[in-house]
């Protein structure tokens, strides 16, 4: 790696240090209190393209990232760029 890489990745895991990011805080919540991953988690089940989820499994291996946390992150990009085109159109439901 050379010194901007190495400056990246250090400089992310201080951010995922400081903001509370733990990936693997919902996988252990999952496993030892299945009741109250109920009441943090849903389920969502959706049938992708076959090379696609090759895709994601693939990619997701490669920097350790499980489906979920792939997911999670697929899920919150689209919900911000749909908000934010929504606004720039002025798209939302208008209030009577």
């Amino acid at each position: 790696m050379n010194t901007r890489e190495t400056l990246i990745l250090k400089t992310l895991q201080a951010k995922a240090l400081q903001s509370g990011a733990d990936n693997g805080f919902i996988d252990v919540l999952l496993s030892q209190n299945p009741e109250q991953a109920d009441q943090l988690t849903k389920n969502v089940c959706a049938r992708i393209p076959i090379e696609l989820a090759r895709d994601m499994e693939g990619l997701g291996a490669l920097l350790d990232l499980n489906k979920r946390e792939i997911i999670t992150l697929a899920i919150r990009d689209f919900l911000e760029k749909a908000e934010q085109t929504l606004t720039e159109f002025d798209a939302w439901p208008k209030e009577d």
